[in-house]
């Protein structure tokens, strides 16, 4: 079965601005797009036995229409839709490994609805395996493939540099057209070249025709990447998975970035 991009959808703005992003990349990666909406059995199991059912047929309605809307923006992109009940966390982390990634509508951190709320939201992000992207539909509309304008940011750490982090940036910028922006904290001009030379040197002699430029900005690191975001089409950050029994951890980068991000934020897992 081909992988798809897949994404959550509910009866937000930001589900639908999360589905509009996400066909345009289905397009640009010549993947279908997957539908995914996640209703709660609870519901049903207290309604008379006629009525029971109600949750998957609204669910269903949901798919159509959020399907209609997409056929109608991208007629070019293959849609399937996929209703599912039971616990959102696990039911997006189970749909996440058919697909090339996962795509979730995100407002700022703390006041956001639908799938991606609070701990939810951390807990799809700590336990996928396949990178996730979060659209935030605040302010002007989220860019997407086709949008003319825009780099990828790549947040990289020079501790512990991640292929796979860097392979998703660059493939991205390929696809897209576009330029890439590395930001890290490191402001000396010899740890610079270190990190364009060495750190960065197999993706760059990969891809070529990718113009690769530095963004250092004061502050930490998270709030460095929200500011690069202004503008961006994209930003990319690894978050390392770890096993914590009580909580989910995203680390202070990747929350401040989330916090204030004014770009989809990709977040790409690794070991």
């Amino acid at each position: 079965m081909a992988r798809t991009v897949t994404v959550g959808v509910d009866e937000t703005r930001e589900s639908m601005v999360a589905a509009d992003w996400a066909a345009g990349e289905a397009l640009t990666r010549g993947r279908p797009l997957r539908l995914v909406h996640v209703w709660s059995p609870a519901t049903d199991a207290v309604t008379p036995v006629a009525d029971r059912g109600s949750g998957r047929r609204g669910a269903e309605r949901l798919l159509h229409a959020v399907a209609g809307h997409v056929h109608r923006r991208h007629p070019e992109v293959a849609v399937e839709t996929a209703p599912f009940s039971g616990s959102p966390v696990d039911r997006l982390c189970d749909a996440s490994e058919d697909a090339e990634l996962l795509v979730l509508g995100s407002r700022r951190l703390g006041t956001v609805t639908g799938f991606v709320a609070g701990s939810v939201s951390q807990a799809v992000l700590v336990r996928v395996r396949r990178p996730v992207v979060l659209v935030r539909a605040e302010g002007r509309p989220a860019r997407w493939a086709g949008d003319p304008a825009g780099d990828v940011v790549l947040g990289l750490g020079l501790d512990r540099p991640r292929d796979d982090v860097a392979a998703f940036a660059f493939d991205c910028a390929v696809r897209y057209g576009c330029g890439l922006r590395l930001v890290t904290d490191v402001a000396d001009l010899e740890e610079r070249e270190h990190v364009l030379d060495d750190v960065l040197a197999a993706w760059t002699r990969t891809y070529p025709a990718v113009p690769v430029a530095w963004e250092h900005g004061p502050g930490r690191p998270g709030r460095t990447l929200a500011e690069a975001s202004r503008g961006a089409r994209l930003v990319v950050l690894g978050l390392r998975r770890r096993r914590l029994r009580w909580r989910a951890h995203l680390g202070p980068a990747l929350h401040a970035l989330l916090h204030d991000a004014a770009a989809p934020v990709a977040v790409v897992p690794h070991r």
